[in-house]
C-alpha cells in the first residue's frame, strides 16, 4: 500500500476566514488540509512534498457568485465544453467554484437553457466547479 501524498506549503502570510497567520505552515494530505497554524506549531510531516511560498499570502479560493461567461464563451450556450472553458479560466485566477448565471431572455430560452444547464452541474470540471 502505498503512502498518501503530503504537501507541507511555507507561506508568508496565510488567511483562513478568521486568522492571519505569519509565517505559517498548511498541511494537506491527498486531498484535504490536514493542519494549518503557524511554522512553530504545526510540525512537518516525514516525508512531505515542500513547497515555498514564503514571500506569497496563501489565502482560500474565491467563488464568484454570478457569472454569464468569458473566453468566446456564454453559459447560455448551456454547454459542458463552454463551462470548462470558463472553469479553467477562473481557476488560473484564483477561483475554485462559481455560479453560471443566465442573462434575461424569453421564457422557452431560460427553460431551454437551465435544462442544459442542470445535468451538467454534478459533471467534473478541469478547473473551477460550478
Amino acid at each position: 500500500m502505498s503512502r498518501p501524498r503530503i504537501v507541507a506549503i511555507e507561506a508568508g502570510t496565510l488567511l483562513t476566514p478568521t486568522k492571519r497567520l505569519s509565517p505559517a505552515r498548511l498541511i494537506i494530505e491527498e486531498t484535504h488540509i490536514a493542519e494549518v497554524g503557524t511554522a512553530e506549531t504545526v510540525r512537518l510531516p516525514a516525508g512531505a512534498e515542500r513547497v515555498d511560498a514564503s514571500n506569497l499570502i496563501v489565502a482560500p479560493g474565491f467563488i464568484d457568485p454570478h457569472i454569464h461567461g468569458g473566453r468566446g464563451g456564454d453559459v447560455m450556450q448551456g454547454t459542458y465544453e463552454t463551462l470548462n472553458v470558463l472553469s479553467g479560466a477562473l481557476a488560473r485566477h484564483g477561483t475554485t467554484a462559481f455560479l453560471p448565471t443566465t442573462v434575461s431572455a424569453p421564457a422557452d430560452v431560460l427553460t431551454n437553457t437551465l435544462e442544459k444547464l442542470g445535468p451538467l452541474m454534478s459533471k467534473n470540471f478541469e478547473g473551477a466547479r460550478p
